[in-house]
């Protein structure tokens, strides 16, 4: 279990939501979200300890979602998601940073919610 993970999350939220404001920012989606809204969702940690110090590699995953006709609302909150973590002074509780990174990003139709879904990814490395 990351002891990293939370820390990280609460600080990727808050940058997230003061760069799509008004937009909604959610860790976990409500029954009945407003359009569009982001996630900061899924992530993932493996050890990145040395013999000096404890660190974590941590790979979080933000979802975008969208109902609009086009891909460009989507893709301007992903354009707003990159440029607030990607290569950012991000504070994390109790942890530092060594770099918060843009790894990749994807966007697809989702026909059952009937609605545009992208993911960026971003690489945290952080010590204790």
């Amino acid at each position: 279990m990351s002891g990293a993970a939370w820390p990280l999350q609460e600080a990727v939220s808050a940058a997230v939501t003061a760069a799509v404001t008004p937009v909604s920012v959610y860790d976990v989606v409500p029954d009945t979200p407003a359009y569009p809204f982001v996630l900061v969702g899924d992530d993932a940690s493996k050890d990145w300890s040395t013999s000096e110090a404890y660190g974590e590699d941590v790979t979080v995953t933000l979802h975008v979602w969208s109902q609009d006709t086009d891909r460009e609302e989507m893709k301007t909150l992903q354009q707003q998601i990159y440029g607030a973590l990607h290569d950012q002074a991000v504070s994390v509780s109790g942890y530092s940073v060594a770099a918060l990174l843009f790894v990749s990003s994807e966007s697809v139709f989702d026909e059952e919610k009937s609605a545009l879904h992208g993911t960026s990814k971003f690489r945290c490395l952080l010590s204790a």
